[in-house]
Formats: structure tokens, sequence, C-alpha cells
């Protein structure tokens, strides 16, 4: 078709329409995504200005906040959903789940005025909680990522593994598995995100530990093999003393956003003896039940948190902004990307080394009883699990074990499953780390007696930012050099509570305890 005017041509359909679905998903303006969409086309063949994309959305139905008309009846029913899977869900963050899982683009006014009114003490309780603010910084992304583990839910045989990159805030994977001390599982999840992205980070973390041997390893021989002037130490840091803090942040906010109502369902299955962890079919029945309906589920909260930015702060000193858009376009938020390409062959070789595929840790649960829960699967007609029917599906599952003909094979393999004391030990060979020195602490960014210097810590009533990437002599962000010379009073403003004079925050030159200023950051300190 002949052009009309001046103007370029608008993208084809097949490709503006979901990409400018997936960006107004994600709260951009119309000029924040015309200005995404030119990045991403051929600007000699085509054009779009945010009138056009403002018309196009009205066309597609594409609605926001104003055109969609939301009222306290019509959210009702999404938020009743949400809060049966999150019973502490604050406003802002049901705000966001209401559009990314629901596509339900309500103000945040009028879920709060929701909230006030069905839930009034709740809202109250938490106003009153009160966070400590810490910081460090990265150069940019693929700087470091960071790993660690949670065990706070042992006592139903489940354990947490988590990555992510310390720039941008964005969760590379949380994962969900019957064991988080093998070292091979772990290195799996790192493998798979490397894998995904074709690249590694300059440098990895995690606290010390035998189930992060895989991973220091070999993000270690893939960065020397690609630079062997690295050779002389471990390209993976250890945090001591507690002070991986990133990944701590993220399990603070699961542990008060995701966790307590699926914890509660879970615990209403033990509590009511439904469940026995010490009965072998019920805990192995339980991990088959249980494990893959949760990962989608936290599949799920991970896609909100990298969807969507976090609450702003001046004294936040990396990116503001939404995790996956800062990850994917580091430029636009005053950031570089650091990943260091790795050839797929290089990748294939850990994996066999470290990873391999038949190794018992990656079953879910032993293969026969696996074809007998398939067998018993398609005799039920499978139905969804979710978290309002979980133990009745569990139920259906137990009775169809229980009352099934005589299999020895089946009776030995549930027999010799490992105890739930068992589970959290390492399955198989350990991996030995390689004889390395350690990767040393990073620059350290400090004020101290009135002014910014280098390398060392702060004393008493300092502020110090440790920098924790792998760049030898990485350029300070003017952000971090205006912060490090603000006065106290503009510390305590952050939100830190004042020690009194006694406090020596950062006497000691070690990995300092500082993240960045994330929305519901850290442990909580109640207030009055």
């Amino acid at each position: 078709m002949a052009r009309t005017n001046q103007h370029l041509p608008c993208p084809p359909e097949n490709f503006l329409r979901p990409l400018i679905k997936r960006l107004h998903r994600l709260g951009m303006t119309d000029s924040q995504i015309a200005s995404m969409v030119l990045k991403q086309i051929d600007a000699k063949t085509y054009g779009i200005s945010s009138s056009t994309i403002k018309k196009r959305r009205s066309a597609w139905k594409i609605f926001g906040v104003r055109q969609s008309g939301h009222t306290l009846q019509s959210i009702a029913p999404s938020v009743q959903q949400i809060r049966m899977r999150y019973p502490n869900m604050g406003a802002r963050d049901m705000t966001k789940r209401l559009r990314l899982e629901f596509d339900v683009y309500a103000p945040r006014e009028l879920v709060e005025l929701y909230l006030k009114i069905e839930e009034p003490e709740a809202v109250a309780a938490r106003k009153r909680r009160v966070f400590k603010r810490r910081r460090y910084w990265t150069a940019g992304v693929n700087d470091c990522w960071a790993f660690d583990q949670h065990d706070k839910w042992k006592r139903f045989g489940l354990w947490f593994n988590l990555g992510l990159d310390v720039c941008s805030g964005k969760i590379l994977f949380i994962k969900i598995w019957w064991n988080n001390r093998n070292p091979r599982l772990l290195g799996n999840y790192y493998l798979d995100a490397v894998e995904k992205i074709g690249a590694v980070p300059m440098i990895t973390q995690s606290d010390p530990g035998t189930e992060n041997y895989s991973v220091a390893n070999m993000q270690t021989i893939m960065r020397q093999r690609l630079d062997p002037t690295l050779s002389a130490t471990l390209q993976h840091r250890w945090m001591v003393n507690g002070m991986n803090i990133k990944p701590e942040i993220q399990w603070s906010q699961m542990r008060s956003q995701f966790s307590p109502g699926f914890e509660a369902v879970l615990q209403h299955g033990i509590d009511s003896g439904l469940l026995d962890m010490h009965e072998d079919l019920e805990r192995m029945l339980f991990r088959r039940l249980s494990i893959p309906w949760l990962q989608e589920e936290l599949d799920r909260w991970v896609d909100q948190k990298n969807s969507t930015t976090r609450r702003a702060n001046k004294y936040k000193v990396l990116p503001h902004g939404i995790p996956d858009l800062i990850y994917e376009c580091p430029d636009e938020y005053g950031a570089m990307d650091f990943k260091v390409p790795v050839n797929p062959v290089l990748i294939s070789e850990m994996r066999a080394d470290f990873c391999p595929h038949d190794h018992p840790i990656y079953q879910l649960v032993p293969p026969i009883f696996e074809q007998h829960f398939q067998a018993h699967r398609e005799a039920l007609q499978f139905p969804v699990v979710s978290i309002a029917n979980f133990w009745e599906v569990y139920n259906l599952f137990l009775h169809a074990f229980i009352t099934a003909p005589f299999d020895q094979d089946l009776s030995d393999v549930i027999r010799t499953a490992p105890s739930p004391l068992q589970e959290d030990i390492a399955v198989g060979d350990p991996v030995k780390l390689l004889p390395l020195p350690p990767l040393r602490a990073g620059l350290m960014v400090e004020k101290a007696a009135g002014q910014a210097q280098g390398v060392g810590a702060a004393g008493r009533n300092g502020i110090a930012f440790e920098y924790v990437g792998g760049l030898t002599s990485p350029d300070v962000p003017q952000p971090l050099l205006d912060a490090v010379n603000r006065q106290d009073d503009e510390q305590h403003a952050n939100g830190a509570e004042d020690e009194g004079d006694d406090c020596d925050l950062f006497a000691e030159p070690r990995y300092i305890e500082f993240s960045d200023d994330e929305d519901d950051i850290e442990l909580p300190v109640l207030g009055s």
C-alpha cells in the first residue's frame, strides 16, 4: 500500500502488538513505549510516535488505569484470589499483581481503599513497619551474580536456591527442590542461566559452603579459559559473616510476601494429620505434588518482581527502574553490560564435568515411583493443583497408592528413600574446590574525616560503599560520590537507626553489610 503522507510506515502488527502489550504491562508510558520500540526497529524503514502508540492501544483495547474504569466491586474477585496466596501483600504490590496476573489496571488509591475497608487491622500493622537501609554498588549488569540458599521450609522437606544480578536486581532464578546442599544442583541452575544469555558474569559471589563449589569452579574455569591472566585466583567471592546482602533482601521479601499463604496451607496438612513427614510414601507423594505446583507459583512471583519498578528513593546508588529493562537495556540507565560471551561447547564441557544429567539429584522422585504416579494420574483425571485444592488432590493420590496392588520394586524404593534429616545432605560424590586463593574485597568508597576516600573501611559514624564486581579499577559513579559526602543527618533520613555514640557501624575492614535501597528490604525493626 502506498504511503499517503511524509511519515514512515509503522512496524507490522504481528511485531508491534505484542511488544506494546508487554511494555504497557510493565507500566511504561506511551512516550517510553515509543522510545523502546524505536530501538528495536529499522529507523530507515519504519517510524513510530507516542500518539501512534496511544491510537494503537485504543484500537487493540490495551487500556490503562483511567480507561479501565475499575471500581471496588470489579477488583474484588481478583484481589480475593491474590489474597489467598499472599495474605500479607500491601496495596503497592497488590496493584502490580492485579496488572501482571489479571490484566486489571486499577489505581493504587482504589486498591488502598479496598484494603482499608476489608482489612483495616492488617493495613495498620503494615504501616508500623520500619526498615533499615544500607547500600553497596556494582559497575553494571553482569558485573556480579549472587547466589544463596534458604531452608525455612525444611520441616516440609523443601529447600530453595536463588541467583540474581546484583546491579539490576533481576532475579535469575528461585528454585524449590528437595535438596539445596548438593553443589551439582546449584551448578546446574547457574549453567542454565549462563546458557540462556550465552555468557558468564565478571564474577560470582555466595556465602562460604560446599554447596557453592560447583559454581565457584565453573565460573573460575570459564573465565580463566577466556582470559588466562585471571589464573591466580578464584573468580568467585566468598561473602563471610552474613554479608551476602542482596540475596538476603530477596529472601526477606519472599518471606513477607510469598511465603505466608502457602506456608499456612502446608502447615495445615501437618497439623491436621494429613501428612506425616516420617512416613516414606507420604513424604515422597507430597514432594511429587508440591514442588511442581510451588515452582509455578514462584515463577509468577519472580515475574512480578522482575517486571515492576522498586519504590523510588533518591539515595539509591544502583539504577532505578524495572529490573528486566535495566538488565536488557543498561545503557538507558547509565550502566554497562559486562557479560563475557562463552562458547556453547565450553558450557557443555562444564555440564558434563560438574552437572551430569543422569545424577540422582535431578530426579524429583525415583523413576518407578513416577511410573506409578502417572498411572494414577491418568485414572484420576488429574486436576490442576492450586492453593485451594492441594490437600484434596493429595488425598486422592494417597488413597490410590495405598489401595493399588502390591509392587515389591516400588515398596523397596519408597522404603529406602532418605529420611527428612538426610535429604539436606549432598547426594553423590563431593565436589572439591579449585586450589586457588580467594578473590579479595573490592574497592571501598567511604566517607571518613569529612571527605570521600579510596580503599579502606570507614570509622566511627562513617559511610562506606563496597564495590562487589569484577573490575580492578571501576569508575566510581557520581551518585555514589554524592552519597558518601552527605552529612550524617541525611543518612538517618534514609532510614538508618541512630545507634548512639557507641555505634561503630563499619569499623572492621571486611565485607561491608550494605545493599541497594530495595522496596521493603532487609529485616524489619518494629516501631511504635
